[in-house]
């Protein structure tokens, strides 16, 4: 059930997309780094490039700079489904944000990037250059399949999805 304090958190929303671009960008940065590039330029808000990004030199990047937004994704969101399964409303200010920054984030930067990629664009587009389409459009089912069935587990067993099943069965009289 939404609630009015609820809205309060919508406001948020840009600082949760400043968050999702930071933790996009840097992931491209940290695994160039562990490849021996150096950082030349790190942005992780909207500029007339688009939404950040990060530009390196040196090293031997391999297609594994392009993917490590997509891995920590998942990290992410496998990280986040604990706190959001087991979270009360007592503590639903935090249930929320971690739903924002843990669970929807990742599940947009993903679905944002594979839908621009099959277009030719950005990350994904480049992974479709490097590697096999097979196994790029493999992995990102895998990734949404992940993503649902988290989604799934969260909205069916999380302990704010029962309250709010208890309070509306309650104000219906059932």
């Amino acid at each position: 059930m939404f609630k009015r304090t609820d809205a309060l958190w919508m406001a948020a929303i840009p600082v949760y997309v400043l968050l999702g671009t930071a933790r996009h960008e840097g992931s491209h940065a940290l695994v160039a780094v562990m490849q021996g590039a150096t950082i030349d330029e790190f942005v992780f808000w909207p500029t007339e490039h688009g939404w950040g990004y990060v530009t390196f030199s040196g090293g031997a990047t391999t297609w594994l700079t392009g993917a490590a937004p997509f891995f920590i994704d998942l990290a992410t969101f496998l990280l986040f489904l604990w706190p959001c399964l087991t979270l009360s409303n007592r503590h639903r200010w935090l249930w929320i944000n971690c739903l924002a920054i843990g669970i929807l984030s990742p599940v947009i930067d993903a679905f944002n990037n594979y839908r621009w990629g099959l277009r030719g664009g950005g990350d994904v587009g480049h992974l479709l250059d490097q590697l096999p389409a097979g196994a790029v459009h493999g992995c990102f089912a895998a990734l949404f399949l992940v993503f649902a069935l988290g989604f799934l587990w969260i909205f069916k067993r999380s302990q704010i999805s029962a309250e709010t099943r208890r309070e509306c069965r309650m104000k219906r009289g059932t």
